[in-house]
């Protein structure tokens, strides 16, 4: 009994060895009804180099995602503080300065945001009281985009002001002085809400308009506007006196909506028209104006007064 069952073992054994013309070295080959209890499986080389001797590694953890690192509390201080200074700069002078410098308001509060802001304002203030007449320059290079608002009153004299787009922009209590200076832009200046302007002397270079009236007042005195461009002086509203000056354009001047406009010893030439008036803009000559072609509509008013 022991021999015929140590038979029957002896060929399954047999039977289940892995036979040379069956495959290459490493795999194994089962064939024949075989029942295998496996209970650890290690596959590697005989000479040693493998770790097959080695204990099993047990499954482990997924290790956890490394965590960012976060700045020192010190750093993100110190950079609020610079950005809400950064804050109070740009409100006492009206430029933006480098745009990463504010990256650190995201962690100041609307007290900390509120407080760089009316600093910002009274500084600027108190510069305007030391000045003479109130009238400060801006810290400005002449090279990105101006805003005057919120009381401000500058002067800016003797500057080449070379800008893609608006060049100067005023509002909400402005008052400026542009004195001597040279601009090319798109556009020159934009007198908007509340604001006062006044351009003495200087050679304008725009691609589209020299200034653009929304509202307010605005002089020009002495001012050369050269170029092909669309309107040269266009008024929407508001006051506008031009005086001693030479304006050219496809349209010199433009007077629409309620425009009150006095043109005193001036010449206006536009290769479209000199003048075009509409809406109920009036528009006044005084002196010695020389004027090319005129356009008025039905409702707007061109009066010719003794010098």
């Amino acid at each position: 009994m022991v021999l015929a069952f140590g038979g029957i073992g002896w060929a399954a054994w047999r039977w289940a060895r892995p036979q040379d013309a069956a495959g290459e070295a490493g795999e194994i080959i089962i064939r024949g009804p075989v029942q295998l209890q496996i209970d650890e499986l290690r596959i590697g080389g005989s000479d040693g180099g493998d770790e097959d001797d080695a204990p099993p590694v047990e499954d482990a953890p997924p290790a956890a995602p490394p965590r960012a690192i976060e700045a020192a509390p010190a750093q993100l201080a110190a950079e609020k503080r610079e950005a809400l200074h950064a804050l109070s700069d740009t409100v006492r002078g009206g430029v933006v300065g480098n745009p990463d410098a504010f990256d650190g308001l995201s962690d100041a509060s609307e007290v900390e945001l509120f407080t760089a802001m009316v600093g910002g304002v009274l500084a600027k203030e108190a510069e305007v009281d030391a000045s003479p007449g109130g009238f400060v320059e801006p810290p400005w290079d002449g090279k990105e985009p101006l805003v005057c608002g919120m009381g401000d009153k500058w002067i800016i004299r003797d500057k080449t002001i070379d800008v893609q787009g608006v060049a100067i922009t005023t509002m909400a209590g402005c008052r400026l002085h542009l004195v001597d200076c040279d601009i090319t832009a798109d556009i020159g200046l934009i007198v908007m809400m509340r604001s006062e302007a006044s351009v003495q002397g200087g050679t304008m270079r725009p691609r589209m308009g020299f200034a653009q009236q929304l509202y307010g007042q605005l002089s020009l005195t002495g001012v050369e506007v050269l170029g092909d461009n669309v309107f040269a002086i266009d008024i929407g509203n508001g006051r506008t006196v031009i005086s001693d000056s030479k304006i050219s354009g496809k349209t010199a001047v433009r007077a629409s909506g309620a425009a009150q406009v006095r043109i005193v010893d001036s010449t206006l030439t536009g290769t479209t028209a000199a003048l075009d008036v509409g809406g109920t803009a009036n528009v006044e000559l005084t002196g010695g104006a020389q004027l090319g072609t005129v356009e008025k509509g039905r409702t707007a008013t061109v009066v010719e007064l003794p010098h």
